[in-house]
């Protein structure tokens, strides 16, 4: 599939459902943005050029990662009886697959709100979302409680984090973020730990906006 087919089909399809959700490219994304992206994001399948995926994602801006949507989303259905997670564009010329994928968004969407500042995600993104995979899941969680001042909660996570070790497919700072967030909460420099998070915030911004979101 074009991607300006799939542009196409999000502004001309999609977005008229959801009005408060700003298009950017292969993105629809709540504003305020704050801490937290969030929205819609669509993406094309590797084995299967004309086939789609559409998910309700959260990004908190404060982890830092190299890519500008992450780990946190979670796959819109066909509907309740059809687990499949695979769209085909020459589906869309049917009102009823139109139907099924804007339903299958809507079940998912009010996953948003409660994701939507740091303390949030970090009490319901696992529940939200599922698991990830347990290192993105310790760094966000951890970072998370961190961005709101609850420090023991944070330093249990990025404990964990800390105790797997590195590996050798893990190319990020993970480990060494949580190493001195951990350093900073066990010599009580709250301060530090906001000025840390508030730079790795701005980074993030940045990146997105790179990318055409607009951070606010």
């Amino acid at each position: 599939m074009k991607k300006r087919v799939l542009i196409k089909l999000i502004r001309d399809v999609v977005q008229p459902h959801f009005p408060d959700l700003v298009h950017s490219d292969l993105v629809l994304y709540a504003k305020p943005v704050g801490s937290i992206l969030r929205g819609i994001c669509f993406g094309t399948q590797l084995r299967n050029a004309d086939a789609l995926s559409a998910s309700i994602f959260a990004r908190p801006l404060y982890v830092p990662s190299a890519g500008p949507i992450g780990p946190w989303f979670k796959r819109a259905r066909r509907g309740l009886l059809d687990p499949r997670d695979v769209w085909y564009i020459q589906e869309f010329e049917s009102e009823v697959v139109r139907g099924k994928l804007i339903r299958g968004l809507q079940r998912n969407l009010g996953i948003l709100p409660s994701v939507a500042d740091p303390r949030l995600f970090a009490r319901n993104a696992i529940r939200k979302f599922g698991r990830t995979n347990t290192y993105s899941e310790y760094h966000a969680i951890g970072l998370s409680f961190a961005r709101c001042g609850e420090f023991e909660k944070a330093r249990k996570h990025l404990q964990r984090l800390l105790d797997m070790g590195p590996t050798k497919f893990d190319k990020s700072d993970r480990i060494p973020n949580a190493r001195k967030i951990v350093e900073l909460i066990d010599a009580g420099k709250a301060e530090e730990i906001e000025h840390l998070l508030d730079f790795w915030e701005s980074e993030t911004a940045v990146q997105l906006e790179s990318f055409g979101f607009k951070i606010d």
